[in-house]
């Protein structure tokens, strides 16, 4: 008699167990997609108005929120700046440092400091703020529509591509190595003309390290060929 009310006060103690999971992973699940609801708002919904220019962006999320991000942001002088990045690891932690990351970007842009200047700044903010284990790839870009000029600074991201209306394909170099990892890091600043026709197509390693049905990692190559194919209307 005592084994079977012992059997029976296990199960019982073991069903009440597993209904607190089901209510704990439950209420995990919807504080999940609260905060992709979140993130999905943070991201630009469309690209901003240029002259003269035509801007797209998306993120696909292999998770419900993530560290891939990309911004506009209106500056003086009808400037737009512009980047894409991605932070170290994914989930819940690359997403609220890519949130804190989006803060500092866009309150360091309002103060009218040159590309390479406003990187540097950064970078030391999130050596001081960030884990050790922690770093962000960025390409960051500021565009003069008027004299149709491109002044970037590339921290370690995948580096993008220019297509030229002439036919030229050019992949845009490094400036410095990703924020967060050291303290005195600079960054050179590079320019560009653009001229009409021509397509900048940037992406992050989400794409690069996507891998097909065998196994294999698109690379580097693969995501030039669309590109360098591709021709604004």
């Amino acid at each position: 008699l005592l084994t079977h009310l012992a059997n029976v006060a296990a199960v019982k103690i073991e069903n009440a167990r597993l209904f607190e999971q089901a209510v704990a992973a439950e209420r995990m699940e919807q504080e999940i997609q609260k905060a992709a609801e979140i993130q999905n708002h943070l991201l630009p919904a469309e690209g901003p108005p240029i002259d003269g220019y035509e801007g797209f962006g998306t993120s696909l999320m292999c998770r419900a929120v993530g560290g891939d991000y990309y911004d506009y942001l209106p500056l003086d002088g009808d400037r737009i700046a512009f980047g894409l990045g991605d932070v170290a690891g994914k989930g819940m932690p690359a997403a609220l440092l890519m949130a804190s990351f989006q803060a500092s970007l866009r309150a360091l842009s309002e103060l009218g400091m040159p590309a390479e200047e406003t990187i540097t700044r950064m970078n030391r903010v999130m050596c001081k703020t960030v884990p050790d284990n922690r770093f962000v790839t960025f390409f960051y870009g500021v565009l003069d529509p008027k004299a149709n000029s491109l002044i970037y600074v590339n921290a370690g991201q995948t580096p993008p591509y220019l297509v030229r209306a002439t036919g030229g394909l050019e992949q845009l170099g490094q400036s410095g190595p990703p924020r967060g990892l050291l303290d005195l890091s600079t960054y050179k600043p590079y320019t560009l003309s653009m001229e009409p026709g021509d397509l900048l197509g940037c992406y992050s390693d989400g794409v690069s390290e996507a891998t097909a049905p065998g196994g294999h990692e698109c690379g580097e190559e693969r995501p030039a060929a669309p590109v360098g194919t591709a021709r604004p209307r």
